[in-house]
């Protein structure tokens, strides 16, 4: 598609070779940094498959989810499609976009921030649910404690009959160091 964009701007369908007056960085490049606003299309191409990748995220019940997590027999709502997992098809190309756009330094799931509600489709770990980190990267130390990294809040918040809330962990080990439980006391002040 791009190729044929190109060629027709910079000569019209025929196959004879013109000049190209402006490079095609410049075409695609929006008006406002110096370029003409052509747009690329890989590049709405990444963001709306980036869009796909948000919707899997926020649409747990949607009936599109449900068949993407039936085909690759994911079991949990939690567990992530993985490549390796899925082999061809358009599932594999939203995940290959979403390594383009790591490699161009975006990185999709950092816009992703989940509302907890009840807690049965936020991971505890790593879905960014408090500010926009998820909290295996504010807290790694316990992260690599826990046995179950894919946990749901709900596995380790919850709220008794009077509304006060106690968590429950999941650690490796049973004694933490200093360094450990200075973590501990500050993801509870969280």
């Amino acid at each position: 598609m791009e190729k044929i964009r190109r060629n027709f701007l910079w000569g019209g369908l025929e196959d004879t070779h013109k000049i190209n007056w402006v490079a095609w960085r410049k075409v695609v490049m929006p008006k406002k940094f110096g370029g003409l606003g052509v747009g690329c299309l890989r590049i709405q191409n990444l963001a709306l498959i980036a869009k796909w990748l948000w919707r899997w995220r926020m649409e747990p019940k949607a009936l599109w989810v449900k068949c993407i997590m039936a085909i690759h027999r994911i079991d949990n709502y939690a567990d992530d499609v993985k490549a390796n997992r899925v082999g061809i098809g358009p599932w594999a190309h939203f995940l290959k976009a979403e390594r383009d756009l790591s490699d161009l330094g975006v990185n999709v799931r950092d816009f992703f921030a989940r509302s907890v509600g009840v807690g049965d489709h936020t991971r505890f770990w790593r879905d960014a649910w408090f500010g926009k980190s998820p909290l295996s990267s504010l807290f790694p130390d316990l992260y690599v404690l826990e046995k179950n990294k894919s946990c749901l809040f709900i596995d380790r918040v919850t709220r008794d009959s009077s509304g006060s809330a106690h968590v429950s962990w999941n650690w490796k080990k049973r004694n933490l160091s200093a360094r450990e439980k200075d973590e501990v006391d500050d993801l509870l002040l969280m």
